[in-house]
């Protein structure tokens, strides 16, 4: 059967306008630009771009990309879908920690880009709701990156752009950059898309006309700015972030949403607390307390879902009781503030996210920014047993800044005679940590061990202390430490024999205090010597100074007795 007449001039059609444009492509200089169109998106690329056929991707949702050196990267893909499009967020988002652009980040971290800052919004556009999103992101290699993603939803289908080039490139290609985001159209109109953000500046194009024809858009400036020199150990510098949380009163639940895929569970030999991912001007990090792994010979890593967490070395804060472990695959980390003391100011609304009493359950805690120190911060974020490791998060900012670490009450109160006990809460801050310590687990652990020892032998003296208070003979078998309880077990006996003399006895009194000054100082002098981690030393600081009020106080309680 013969082919419609129409149909033949229609196919006839179609082949002259492809010969068309191969003729034009072919014809193109580099530099120049050529207009491509996915559905209802326009936009025009240099010519010396390569655009990839459709359909030979391995994902069906991908409809047109296109590369360009150096590091320059577009994809477009679609996803169909019913009824209404979202509506537009009110003001402006924050890409580092929105719900909305959750898959975003994610999607970075596959790709190997770390992001570091960025901008967003959203935006109604006749039928559609447009979502905007700039990134700033390091590479592997140290290299600033810039990816810029909007998304054009309607009732119909979701049309998502992506747009990735390299920070600092020549001021030719910069400029290029430039009049690639201003040629995107939607549905024929201006667009929100990638024009409002400029990031890239150069100088005007000498095909600048060209490029504006094709564009549909009249010609206008271009914005000059001076490219930043990026080098690897110093990030780029950051745009103005909005507020990501600034609500007085925040709501909780949509907090946990939020950093959900970085909230940590940390679990071991029969304890719990908790951990947190989070980008650090180092990098990105596993980040828990010092004290929470230390009482677990081994543990584990999991998030909400159980999913198990895997990491590589790990290191100590000098000074601060932080453990860092480096992570493979980020997930949407968390950010650390950089100056507390600069960016947050004391009545401020925080959060602390964390297990809560080890029951597996994330429970939003929330409190006041109380205090700010050099190393730490206190806040009155009601945290306990099980939350050592959480976030202190800023809700003003979005940012974490610090790790919820102890409580205080009035320490050794045995040693006075008040029964008041005010309970502070602290955290170490992440933006002051100055050295890490590499840790190796066996060394770690062995003197973990060994405070272990040195804080069972004090908990004994103390109550040695209570018991001699009460005046009566000590129970020698009460003791754990071997060397204790010989030492009460000879002054019971001494003291048991009858009539004593008075010399007789205060030798013995004078016998039993040097054997407890003895033991009391044996194991921190060999301690001074071994231990190599700071953590460890600080805990021994704070063991001298009790074991000095043990020695105090035996003193006077013998003197009493003679």
């Amino acid at each position: 059967m013969a082919e419609d007449e129409d149909m033949v001039a229609l196919r006839r059609a179609w082949f002259s306008l492809i010969l068309l444009l191969v003729a034009l492509e072919s014809q193109a200089a580099p530099g120049d630009p050529v207009p491509h169109k996915v559905d209802e998106l326009t936009f025009v690329l240099p010519a010396e771009w390569k655009v990839q056929p459709p359909g030979t991707t391995s994902h069906k949702e991908v409809a047109f990309t296109a590369t360009g050196e150096p590091m320059g990267r577009l994809f477009v893909s679609r996803r169909e879908r019913q009824g209404l499009p979202p509506a537009a967020s009110p003001g402006k988002l924050n890409p580092m920690t929105a719900p909305e652009l959750l898959s975003e980040r994610v999607h970075l971290y596959e790709n190997g880009l770390v992001p570091i800052a960025g901008s967003a919004s959203s935006a109604s556009e006749g039928s559609a709701t447009v979502q905007s999103a700039a990134f700033q992101c390091r590479d592997a290699g140290g290299r600033a990156v810039l990816v810029l993603i909007t998304t054009w939803h309607t009732t119909t289908q979701s049309l998502r752009a992506r747009l990735q080039y390299q920070h600092g490139m020549p001021p030719r290609t910069m400029a290029e950059m430039d009049a690639i985001r201003a040629s995107f159209r939607f549905q024929g109109a201006p667009t929100l898309g990638f024009g409002s953000f400029l990031m890239a500046g150069g100088p005007p194009l000498p095909n600048a006309a060209l490029w504006a024809q094709l564009s549909n858009t009249p010609l206008r400036p271009v914005a000059r700015t001076t490219p930043a020199t990026i080098s690897p150990s110093a990030p780029p510098a950051l745009p103005s972030l909005p507020e990501a949380l600034g609500s007085p009163t925040p709501d909780l639940g949509r907090l946990v949403q939020q950093f959900r895929a970085s909230l940590v569970f940390v679990e071991g030999g029969g304890g719990s607390g908790s951990g947190f991912v989070c980008q650090t001007k180092e990098g990105p990090f596993l980040l828990t307390n010092q004290h929470v792994v230390a009482s677990m010979p081994s543990f584990r890593l999991t998030r909400l879902d159980r999913t198990p967490i895997p990491t590589g070395a790990m290191a100590a804060a000098v000074g601060h009781d932080v453990m860092r472990f480096v992570i493979e695959t980020p997930i949407a980390p968390m950010l650390a503030m950089e100056q507390v003391e600069t960016e947050a100011t004391i009545g401020d609304d925080i959060v602390v996210l964390g297990n809560t009493e080890g029951a597996r359950v994330i429970q939003p805690l929330p409190g006041k920014l109380v205090g700010i120190g050099p190393d730490r911060v206190e806040v009155s974020a009601e945290f306990l047993p099980g939350n050592s490791g959480s976030p202190i998060v800023h809700v003003k900012s979005g940012k974490v800044i610090g790790i919820a670490t102890y409580l205080m009450t009035s320490k050794f109160s045995e040693f006075t005679n008040s029964r008041t006990e005010s309970v502070r809460r602290f955290g170490y801050r992440l933006d002051s940590v100055k050295q890490w310590q590499g840790v190796h687990w066996p060394t770690f652990q062995a003197e973990r061990a060994s405070m272990d020892k040195m804080e069972a032998l004090t908990t004994d003296l103390i109550n040695l202390i209570r018991e001699m208070s009460g005046k009566t003979a000590a129970n020698s078998t009460s003791y754990a430490h071997s060397g204790l309880a010989r030492t009460v077990e000879d002054l019971n006996v001494t003291m048991g024999r009858g009539k004593l003399s008075g010399p007789d006895r205060q030798r013995a009194a004078q016998m039993f205090f040097a054997s407890v000054r003895s033991l009391s100082q044996g194991d921190v002098n060999q301690a001074r010597q071994t231990l190599r981690y700071s953590y460890f030393q600080e805990g021994l600081k704070e063991q001298v100074q009790v074991r000095e009020e043990v020695y105090k106080i035996f003193d006077q309680l013998l003197k009493s007795r003679r």
